[in-house]
């Protein structure tokens, strides 16, 4: 069988065998197939919300740190904790902090899972070049201010 693109020649079509692809050691292939080929990530997916300027922020990281950062947040929203996210220390269970390095720059996301099924990601920022890898005290401020700024508006409290 052969077929045609748009004006060009007739190629012919190599069969291919199907190939597992894995996301975050999940396998989609294991997810639930419906007949019309759609699968149901949809209904294993939690929303994610994007907290203040926190979207515009991570849309100014380079193109490369937003698609393995996009990759680990997608990770969270299937209840997973994705390898390169790490616990982001002070406030508690369920904040986790991404950190990738792109070109001698450090970009950083900070993001809240255990909240009505969602994920919130409170701060991404790139870190400024200081000695040493702690995060500046204005950075940690913030995401203080987001997440109590988050829970509030859902009416739950940590402890």
């Amino acid at each position: 069988m052969q077929a045609v693109i748009r004006g060009s020649p007739a190629v012919p079509r190599l069969p291919m065998a199907p190939m597992p692809f894995k996301l975050g050691g999940v396998a989609l292939s294991a997810l639930r197939s419906y007949p019309n080929g759609y699968n149901s990530v949809s209904e294993q997916r939690r929303l994610l919300f994007w907290e203040a300027s926190s979207k515009k922020d991570f849309k100014e990281f380079p193109v490369a740190v937003q698609k393995d950062m996009g990759v680990a947040l997608f990770i969270a929203q299937l209840g997973r904790t994705a390898s390169s996210a790490k616990p982001w220390k002070g406030l508690g269970a369920g904040v986790y902090e991404l950190v990738e390095d792109h070109r001698g720059d450090t970009f950083r996301a900070v993001y809240v899972v255990q909240l009505a099924d969602a994920v919130y990601v409170l701060h991404a920022f790139q870190k400024k070049s200081k000695p040493g890898i702690a995060t500046p005290q204005p950075d940690v401020e913030l995401v203080a201010r987001r997440l109590k700024a988050v829970l509030a508006r859902y009416g739950q409290g940590r402890g």
